[in-house]
Order: C-alpha cells, then structure tokens, then sequence
C-alpha cells in the first residue's frame, strides 16, 4: 500500500482537527483513507464520486468488483452476478 501524498494527508488532518475527531483515532483515519486511495488506484471506476465510495464500501464488506460488475464473493466462485447490488 502506497503512502498518502503529502498534499492530502495536509487537507484530511486539517478536515480531522476541524471536526474535533478524537487524536487517539487520527490512525484509523489515516489507514481507512489509504485502503481507499489503495481501492481507487487498482480499480477503474466511474466518473462520479459519490458511485466511488459506493464501490468502496462494498468492495470493503467482501464484495469484488471486476470491469464494473460488482461480485458477492460466494458469487464469484460460482459465476453469478450480484443481483441485490
């Protein structure tokens, strides 16, 4: 997993501090955010944000997502597409 790119982690402590998030909790900030930037940076996603986090978090809840299907696990191993999601 790549490091955060010191313009960003400047911005997200700042955005921390701002909204009086504990100290004692930055660390997991700081690691959710490089699961994410690590997600965004081996997947080809859509233009929009919001559809970005969407993935995000059902990537990070077991799911795959391969060409812009998104997999359940147990689905995969099987070869049928989600139909829930």
């Amino acid at each position: 997993m790549q490091p955060i790119p010191s313009d960003i982690l400047i911005h997200f402590e700042a955005v921390l501090k701002k909204r009086a998030v504990p100290v004692s909790r930055h660390a997991d900030y700081r690691k959710r955010l490089r699961y994410y930037l690590d997600f965004r940076g081996k997947n080809t996603l859509p233009d929009s944000k919001s559809e970005h986090v969407r993935l995000f978090l059902l990537y990070r809840m077991g799911h795959v997502i391969m060409n812009g299907v998104v997999w359940k696990n147990q689905d995969l191993l099987i070869g049928k597409k989600s139909s829930a999601i």
